[in-house]
């Protein structure tokens, strides 16, 4: 996944679970099942920040499910 890819965060995730090393927290629950769009590539490249919650929290892989690729221009 890559900037400007559009996504959609799991519902099914559960708080306290580590999910590639990015624990879910409570406060990220309120985004379950929303869709979002990936806005930077964090320190690693499974790990993403997301303009839904400008970029408060960290979202792997795991987390997501890719619904549309940015084309590269």
């Amino acid at each position: 996944m890559k900037v400007g890819d559009k996504v959609k965060i799991k519902s099914d995730l559960k708080v306290g679970y580590d999910y590639e090393g990015s624990e879910l927290v409570e406060e990220m629950v309120q985004y379950l099942g929303k869709e979002a769009i990936i806005a930077e590539v964090l320190h690693t490249d499974w790990e993403y920040g997301l303009d839904i919650d400008d970029n408060e929290w960290s979202w792997t892989t795991e987390m997501l499910e890719l619904i549309e690729s940015k084309e590269s221009e």
